[in-house]
C-alpha cells in the first residue's frame, strides 16, 4: 500500500519577468516532463535467478564427484581382491570352558564346591579372606561347562570370580576403571520471553532525592549460557550429576554404600569398587550416559524474513506453503496444528508459531538444498524474500547452542547527582549505562531419544534498537531505547533428517521515499515538480528453517 504526497510549495516571484503567454507555455512544458518524469521506476531485477543457477550449477559439480567417488570406491579391490595374508587366529584358553562338570549336592558349604570345580579343572584356587566361608549351597548341573557352573554359582551370592594364570581367585568386590570422553562444564541455560502486556508501571522518579532512574517492565527476549569449567563443583554439572547418581547406585536398601569410587574429572576417569551387581547397574548407566554424549545434533538453519506484498497482508498461508512442498516432493508434510509437536494460524491475530515439519530420512545435500530452495520459492509467492541469517549449529545431546550475530549498543539508563560536603558549589556527576542488543541470536537445546528422535528447544531471535527518542528529568537527559523484539520459543520432535519451518511473526514498519529528477528539481520555485515522495507501510514476517541430523562420533 503506496501513498503519494506531493509538496508544492508557492513562490510568485519567479514568474514576474515572463509575459502571459511565455508563462503559459513554460508551465505546460513543465507539466509535461513532471507527468513524464512521476512514473513509477521498473522495478529492478532480481538476483535470485542467477543465485538460484550459481547454486544449482555448484550442485551439479558436487554430484558428479560424488558419483566420480562412488564409482571409484566400486571398483577398487576389496581385501579379498588384495589376496592379503591374514594370520590363524588362535583362540584364547578357558580351562573353565573345556571343563563338563555333573555334580548334585545339598546344602554343602560353598568353598568345598568351589573345590572341586577348581581340582576337576586343573585350577589353584584362592578366596579372599573377605568372602565367608560358611555359606552354604544346594547345586544340581549335569554335564555343563565349569565356566557356567562357577557363574551362576558365585551370581547367586553376590561373588566376583577371575581366572588369571592359572589361579580361580574370588572376591566379594569387582574393580574396573571407565575412560569418560566428555568435559567437566557446567552450562545453564536462562530462557526468558513475554513480558508485562498491560504495562502498568513504566517509569518512576523517586521523590527527595536526586537519583533518576527507569524502571519497566518490558517485553523479554532472552537466551543465556553460562558455561564453567573445573573448580569446586555444585553438582549440577554433568560430572556432578555422575556422582549423585553413583551414590545412589552403591546404596543398598539399609541406607549403606556398598563400595566406593574415585571420579577424577581432569583425567577424565572413574574407578568403581563394588559388587557385581551394583557393577553391573553403574556399567549399563556409564555405557547409557557415554552413548548419549557421543550423539550431536547439526542444525542448518536460515533466517529469512518476507516483505509482504499487498496482496498479502495478512502473512503467510501455511496450508498453501504445505501443499506446495508435498507436490513437489515424495515424502510427508506436516503442519504444527495438524501435529502434537506446535500449533498455530496464519494472519495478523496469529501469536504462536507455525512449525511445519518435513520428514526426509536420506540427509542428502542435494535433498536439502532443493528443500531449501524449494522452500523459498514458495515463500516468494507472498513476497520478496531475505536472508538474515545463515546459521550452523552443532550440538551435543542436552547441551546447548547458541549463536549470536550484531551488535550491542549502549544507551544512558540512570544519572546520580551528589554535592560535595566540603564545597556545596560542587556536584558531582555518575552516570551508569545500559546495554541493547542489536542482531540475530539463535538458541538450540536438543535431547536425542534412544530411536533417534530429537526434541528440540528453539528459540530464534530478532532484535532492533532505536535509540532516538530521549526524555529529560529534574535537568537531565536520559535515553528511552525503542527494543523491538521478535523471537519464537517452541518445542518440536523431528526425526532425524528432517526439516522444520517455524513462521507466523509479523512486524509492521513505515517507510518513506523520495523521488527526484536530476538538475530540475533544484529549480527555484518549480523544484516541486519534480519531486515524489512515497509513504508507504511495509509488512514483514519472520521465517526460520531449520534442517536437522544426528551424527555419532
Amino acid at each position: 500500500m503506496r501513498l503519494l504526497r506531493i509538496f508544492a510549495p508557492v513562490s510568485r516571484g519567479f514568474f514576474s519577468g515572463f509575459s502571459g503567454a511565455g508563462t503559459f507555455l513554460l508551465i505546460f512544458t513543465m507539466l509535461i516532463i513532471s507527468a513524464c518524469s512521476s512514473g513509477r521506476e521498473p522495478p529492478e531485477e532480481s538476483g535470485y535467478a542467477a543465485l538460484n543457477r550459481q547454486m544449482a550449477e555448484e550442485q551439479r559439480h558436487l554430484q558428479e564427484a560424488r558419483i566420480q567417488q562412488e564409482q571409484q570406491l566400486e571398483h577398487s579391490p576389496s581385501p579379498r581382491d588384495r589376496h592379503e595374508e591374514v594370520g590363524p587366529l588362535i583362540p584364547e584358553f578357558d580351562p573353565l570352558q573345556e571343563s563338563i562338570v555333573s555334580i548334585s549336592v545339598n546344602n554343602k558349604p560353598l568353598h568345598d564346591i568351589l573345590f572341586v570345580v577348581a581340582r576337576n579343572a586343573g585350577l589353584n584356587l584362592v578366596v579372599s579372606p573377605e568372602v565367608s566361608l560358611d555359606k552354604r549351597i544346594t547345586i544340581s548341573f549335569d554335564k555343563t561347562p565349569a565356566s557356567i557352573v562357577v557363574d551362576r554359582l558365585l551370581d547367586s551370592y553376590d561373588l566376583y570370580w577371575s581366572v588369571e594364570d592359572n589361579v580361580l581367585a574370588v572376591r566379594p568386590f569387582e574393580e574396573k576403571v571407565f575412560k569418560l570422553d566428555f568435559l567437566d562444564s557446567n552450562t545453564r541455560v536462562a530462557i526468558d520471553s513475554g513480558g508485562n502486556i498491560f504495562g502498568e508501571r513504566s517509569g518512576d522518579r523517586r521523590t527527595g532525592t536526586d537519583d533518576l532512574y527507569v524502571g519497566s517492565h518490558n517485553l523479554k527476549g532472552n537466551f543465556a549460557m553460562q558455561s564453567t569449567f573445573g573448580g569446586e563443583d555444585d553438582g549440577n554439572s554433568i560430572y556432578g550429576f555422575l556422582q549423585k547418581n553413583l551414590n545412589d547406585i552403591l546404596m543398598d536398601a539399609t541406607g549403606e554404600r556398598q563400595g566406593h569410587f574415585v571420579l577424577d574429572p581432569t583425567a577424565g576417569s572413574l574407578y568403581v569398587r563394588a559388587s557385581p551387581s551394583k557393577m553391573r547397574v553403574a556399567n549399563n548407566f556409564i555405557k547409557q550416559l557415554k552413548s548419549k554424549l557421543s550423539q550431536q545434533v547439526v542444525i542448518d538453519a536460515q533466517i529469512l524474513e518476507v516483505s509482504l506484498s499487498d496482496s498479502f497482508q495478512l502473512g503467510v498461508d501455511w496450508s498453501y506453503i504445505s501443499q506446495e512442498l508435498a507436490s513437489n516432493f515424495a515424502y510427508s508434510v506436516n503442519l504444527g496444528w495438524q501435529s502434537a509437536q506446535g500449533f498455530g494460524t496464519y494472519g495478523l491475530e496469529s501469536e504462536d508459531p507455525v512449525p511445519i515439519v518435513i520428514d526426509s530420512r536420506t540427509g542428502d545435500v542435494d535433498e536439502v538444498y532443493r528443500q531449501f530452495s524449494a522452500t523459498i520459492q514458495a515463500l516468494e509467492t507472498f513476497g520478496q524474500v531475505s536472508v538474515v541469517s545463515n546459521p550452523h549449529v552443532r550440538s551435543r545431546h542436552l547441551q546447548p547452542a547458541l549463536v549470536t550475530s550484531g551488535t550491542t549498543r549502549n544507551f544512558i539508563q540512570e544519572i546520580t547527582r551528589s554535592r560535595r560536603a566540603t564545597d556545596e558549589d560542587w556536584v558531582d556527576y555518575s552516570v551508569n549505562t545500559g546495554t541493547a542488543f542489536e542482531g540475530v541470536m539463535l538458541g538450540v537445546v536438543p535431547f536425542i531419544t534412544d530411536n533417534g528422535d530429537v526434541d528440540l528447544d528453539i528459540f530464534p531471535i530478532t532484535s532492533q534498537v532505536d535509540l532516538s527518542e530521549t526524555a529529560k528529568i529534574g535537568g537531565d537527559q536520559i535515553t528511552l531505547p525503542k527494543v523491538n523484539v521478535r523471537n519464537v520459543n517452541t518445542k518440536v520432535r523431528v526425526n532425524d533428517g528432517d526439516t522444520v519451518i517455524l513462521g507466523g511473526l509479523i512486524q509492521k514498519g513505515s517507510r518513506e521515499r523520495e523521488r527526484a529528477t536530476p538538475g530540475a528539481s533544484r529549480i527555484p520555485g518549480l523544484g516541486w515538480l519534480f519531486k515524489q515522495r512515497e509513504d508507504s507501510q511495509d509488512l514483514s514476517e519472520l521465517v526460520v528453517i531449520m534442517h536437522v541430523r544426528v551424527v555419532s562420533q
